[in-house]
């Protein structure tokens, strides 16, 4: 299987993820959270579908960074953190975590195979975009096990929206 259709199964499983923990979140902050990172993945499937069909690529600007950053703040006030969690959700969360982690390493890797160096800049792009997914996710596992001394993380400053 070459880079773009392992990059499209994973997009495409990712986004599916993302839309079956949404499903099952309680939480409506968590619920917009995991819906926004699946709309993200449905980005990245486009994108690399472009490039499969060697269609020129264009992508949208999101603002994904800003509304979760905006959901943390609203989650925080209304004190929907202090909802009880249980270890099950934890690890679905870090399950994704870990495959966020996974996919940008990949992707890093994946990067030197590719010859076309506008596709080789935007499998790098798309390796930072999913680096971005790992930290939201860390900082909502943080933020649901520790609600009362959550804060935003000096890295969550730092993350351009994209």
């Amino acid at each position: 299987m070459n880079i773009i259709d392992y990059a499209l199964q994973m997009e495409k499983d990712g986004e599916d993820y993302y839309r079956e923990l949404a499903a099952k979140a309680d939480n409506a902050g968590v619920k917009q959270v995991f819906t926004i990172l699946a709309d993200a993945e449905a980005e990245h499937y486009e994108t690399f579908m472009q490039m499969k069909e060697n269609h020129p690529v264009t992508r949208k600007e999101g603002d994904h960074i800003s509304k979760i950053k905006n959901l943390f703040t609203e989650m925080k006030s209304q004190g929907e953190g202090d909802q009880s969690i249980d270890s099950e959700q934890i690890a679905a969360y870090t399950k994704a975590r870990d495959v966020e982690r996974k996919s940008q390493e990949t992707y890093q890797q994946k990067a030197d195979e590719i010859s076309d160096p506008e596709q080789k800049n935007l499998c790098l792009q798309i390796a930072e975009e999913e680096g971005k997914h790992y930290i939201i996710l860390d900082n909502l596992i943080e933020f649901l096990q520790h609600p009362d001394t959550w804060v935003e993380d000096a890295e969550w400053h730092n993350m351009a929206d994209y």
